[in-house]
């Protein structure tokens, strides 16, 4: 009879070591602080961090990445700490990785399997599962060999080594592969059926007029505690990376009662696994969709020079660097100089300072965002008949009415119109507005 499992025991984190590299052209400070949110990533991962080591590396060793010398003292670091695991803070080759885990004896991953695992473990919608699965699957096919390999001389028929082991790791190998190819593939079809179904949505939020709002930022700058501040939209919100990973987009009302819809979508973060960008490329093109972004930072990171260099080179990417932006300093609640707080807005202008978590500064933040927004329409001058009030509210609810006038045809008005609006008042289009002594 098998031993009931340790309850304790299975749920126990597992113990890690963290490796840096510092490379010729990258300075000890840069690299010191990727190590440190590899250390907050594998944190958010559910590892426990037993301690951080930062190697420069001027030759790489094409085999194990790592010199002879480093690979050796690595070993015995993790022979003494008794851990689960050794982490590293980049990328490795998969034959890189076999020989680092056959060298320490236990396993060894990467920052792209730390943030995939922490991808997996916040999926919860049907689109996320989907995406973090492909993105899986893609980033471990290259590395089913070692795997494919090892289970073919456990099963005795290569015990000897040679030839001998070559024929079942091979074999089972391309079956492996043709697995996980058939398994992406199906996965991709159900993606690209839910992407129909988000384009749907999409015309008809295009179809509404809303002007719309994105909101982007580096991962834990504290988008969707601002997008719950906003809209009481419930999502999710955790001082852990990636907390949510799902698209959301709510209602948001302006100042003047101009409506817009605000987009929160995943949080960027540097070194972000090309396999992620794929698979979550149709999430993130929500943000390609709208008319202003809302670039949230985290106003009290030291590596906030980083995240932003971060954020918009995937902006760029996404085809979303053209975008009138405004930047909202964030969490400006733990900052005590208000001379400091002050100057952030003269860093990436338009900018504002607010705390999301503690609600300062959202007044000022809807209304530079309600002045950007009718910033890209135009002044127009309309005029409504009466049987049409119902434009002249929309007018006032979406647009910013500069001057009103009675005329005997109707309502004269000025306004500066939001992109929306354009096409619907274009029969009223007046030639221009009466001086006050003037008739109409």
């Amino acid at each position: 009879m098998k031993e009931p499992i340790d309850q304790a025991a299975r749920l126990a984190p597992e113990r890690a070591l963290l490796v840096g590299l510092q490379r010729e052209n990258e300075t000890a400070i840069d690299a010191r602080a990727s190590l440190e949110e590899l250390e907050r990533l594998a944190t958010s991962a559910g590892a426990e961090v037993e301690d951080t080591r930062l190697v420069r590396l001027r030759d790489p060793n094409p085999a194990t990445l790592l010199s002879k010398g480093h690979a050796e003292d690595v070993a015995a670091w993790a022979d003494a700490a008794d851990v689960d695991l050794v982490a590293f803070d980049c990328e490795l080759s998969p034959v890189q990785q076999r020989n680092l885990e056959k060298a320490f004896g236990r396993r060894v991953v990467t920052r792209t399997e730390v943030i995939l695992d922490i991808f997996a473990q916040h999926a919860k919608t049907r689109e996320s599962m989907t995406q973090v699965e492909i993105a899986q699957l893609r980033y471990r096919m290259p590395r089913l060999v070692g795997a494919s390999i090892a289970t073919a001389r456990m099963g005795g028929v290569g015990a000897s080594g040679g030839i001998a082991t070559r024929g079942p790791g091979e074999t089972q190998l391309e079956v492996d592969r043709r697995r996980v190819r058939e398994r992406v593939g199906r996965l991709e079809k159900t993606l690209k059926e839910i992407a129909q179904h988000r384009e749907i949505q999409r015309r008809k939020r295009l179809r509404s007029g809303l002007p719309m709002v994105g909101l982007v930022g580096y991962t834990n700058a504290g988008k969707s505690t601002l997008l719950n501040r906003l809209t009481d939209a419930g999502v999710l919100t955790e001082d852990r990376l990636f907390s949510t990973l799902d698209t959301t987009v709510r209602t948001l009302s302006l100042p003047s009662g101009l409506q817009t819809g605000l987009i929160d979508t995943v949080g960027f973060v540097s070194k972000l696994p090309p396999t992620l960008v794929a698979a979550f490329r149709a999430t993130l093109e929500e943000i390609t969709y709208a008319d202003l972004i809302v670039h949230v930072v985290d106003s009290t990171s030291h590596r906030r020079a980083a995240e932003i260099s971060s954020t918009d080179e995937i902006l760029r990417e996404l085809g979303a660097d053209a975008t009138p932006r405004l930047t909202a300093w964030n969490k400006t609640d733990l900052i005590d100089d208000p001379v400091l707080v002050n100057a952030l807005t003269l860093n990436r202008p338009p900018a504002v300072t607010i705390s999301a978590l503690a609600g300062r500064g959202i007044e000022g933040l809807l209304g530079e965002i309600e002045r950007l927004i009718l910033a890209l329409g135009r002044v127009a001058i309309v005029r409504i008949p009466y049987d049409r009030y119902d434009l002249v509210s929309r007018l006032h609810r979406e647009g910013q009415v500069l001057a009103g006038r009675d005329t005997a045809e109707g309502k004269l008005l000025r306004v500066r119109l939001a992109p929306q609006l354009e096409g619907v008042i274009e029969p009223f289009r007046a030639e221009r507005m009466p001086d006050e002594n003037e008739e109409a």
